[in-house]
């Protein structure tokens, strides 16, 4: 698979994740949102399930029903905690050698809890 329709498969995968979070927070089922978007229910299952994809138009009536916005769809909760993650690796990684290039040049050690 090649980066491009790997980057579109995990768009979709997150579409389709965060679509079904806010339809069932709403108290939905997938008949009731198809009806209010004016799609089959089997086309709602598929944009859930990422089976397929959907056009722009449809995609701004999703938003704007949930009133969300529309990038708001695609972000990934996994995203967002990997970031957290490599950011407090980085920044502990940073910590500890500023430590002990401190203790090198001032003979003062600092421990770091982990």
């Amino acid at each position: 698979m090649s980066k491009k329709s790997s980057e579109q498969s995990f768009a979709a995968i997150t579409f389709g994740k965060n679509l079904k979070k806010l339809r069932t927070e709403k108290g939905l089922t997938q008949e009731e949102l198809a009806e209010a978007l004016d799609v089959t229910s089997k086309h709602i299952s598929e944009l859930e399930n990422a089976i397929s994809f959907t056009s722009g138009e449809l995609m701004d009536k999703i938003a704007a029903y949930f009133n969300v916005k529309l990038e708001d769809l695609f972000i990934s909760e996994i995203d967002n905690e990997a970031i957290t993650n490599k950011a407090i690796k980085m920044a502990s990684e940073i910590l500890k050698k500023n430590c002990e290039e401190f203790d090198k040049q001032y003979g003062i050690e600092i421990k770091i809890d982990e």
